[in-house]
């Protein structure tokens, strides 16, 4: 699923590069961008049982559209937050929003797989999207290399993001989206 390949890529990037991005970006002490590290990091907590509880029982696909808006929003937030109470509020907001991908995609994944081959689809799934997620460290690291500014990135991650979501709700208007158990 193109959706969560290019999401959690944009993750796993900001995610490794978060003390980074406060320290050259947010002129933040490292101590203090560590802090913040583990509140993007620890608002997964609520967002896997909040979310997780509601994949259950609302329609997936418009639940996946308010999950990829919201981190898209987020981002931009991010680019331009300048306070610390801005950036810490908007830190927690990435953190639940992007960590509420994982429930709400399982949950829809799992509940739209036919029975007899559920198991294998989602061992598919997790083996071919695990790679791809895995280089966002190495894609954002790369570009910053090459000159290219963490909000700059950050800035079209959410364009890409907006995009992607996009083309799902004009896909789940014409049909083309299966809807899982909760359609």
């Amino acid at each position: 699923m193109f959706v969560i390949g290019f999401a959690g890529l944009v993750w796993n990037g900001l995610f490794n590069f978060y003390v980074t991005y406060l320290v050259e970006v947010k002129w933040f002490s490292e101590p203090r961008a560590r802090t913040f590290l583990t509140i993007l990091f620890a608002a997964g907590v609520p967002a896997f049982a909040v979310t997780g509880y509601v994949a259950d029982r609302v329609r997936f696909v418009p639940l996946l559209l308010s999950i990829l808006v919201g981190f898209g929003a987020s981002l931009v937030a991010l680019t331009v937050a300048e306070s610390a109470l801005a950036i810490l509020v908007v830190t927690a907001v990435t953190g639940y929003v992007a960590h509420s991908f994982f429930p709400a995609v399982d949950t829809y994944l799992l509940a739209s797989f036919p029975d007899e081959n559920r198991a294998s689809a989602y061992a598919l799934y997790s083996g071919t999207m695990m790679p791809i997620q895995a280089t966002g460290s190495v894609v954002l690291g790369t570009l910053v290399d090459l000159g290219v500014g963490y909000d700059d990135l950050l800035q079209a991650s959410a364009v890409g993001i907006a995009g992607i979501a996009l083309v799902l709700a004009v896909l789940n208007a014409v049909g083309r989206v299966p809807t899982g158990a909760n359609g």
